[in-house]
């Protein structure tokens, strides 16, 4: 069984292969059996041959655990990890004042980027350019989103450090 990830609200799912299609697996979630009755909106069990599998729907933190397959006595264990949209590190940035401040995120395909300073979001116009002013530090947060309707979000926050004048 191999560990996989998702999103918060996204779904995750685990497969083994049994020996016998009629074998019943066990599936527990942090050591904790997975009622057979449990909801099918939060759940789902699927038996085709000799593949079952286990589907996580709506994952939310508590989701992000170990999860076991038992079958004939046997177990294989598996980690639903959450998954994030960055694919790299944004760095803070430092720079002279009257100098122009550039952020740059890479993301995954189908996420949407929103960026705020100091807490207000920053629209198109404003966007274009952060030049470094008399303040001497900024937060900047991206925001990003995995679907449309911004059901799934990560953040991470970086620094705007300014310095005063540029060496001679």
């Amino acid at each position: 069984m191999a560990n996989d990830e998702a999103y918060v609200n996204g779904i995750g799912r685990f497969e083994i292969q049994v020996n016998d299609a009629a074998a019943e697996v066990v599936w527990s979630q942090n050591g904790k059996a997975i009622p057979a009755d449990a909801s099918i909106v939060k759940f789902e069990r699927v038996a085709q041959g000799t593949l079952r599998a286990l589907i996580v729907k709506n994952c939310t933190k508590a989701d992000f655990c170990k999860y076991t397959a038992e079958c004939n006595g046997e177990k294989k264990e598996a980690t639903l990890n959450q998954a994030s949209p960055f694919m790299s590190k944004i760095a803070d940035v430092e720079g002279y004042r009257g100098d122009i401040a550039v952020f740059e995120c890479r993301v995954k395909p189908g996420s949407y980027v929103s960026w705020f300073q100091n807490g207000k979001k920053i629209n198109k116009t404003d966007f274009s350019i952060l030049k470094f002013k008399k303040e001497p530090s900024a937060t900047v947060l991206c925001s990003l989103s995995r679907t449309l309707f911004k059901l799934t979000t990560a953040n991470t926050l970086l620094k705007l450090r300014v310095r005063n004048a540029k060496p001679n």
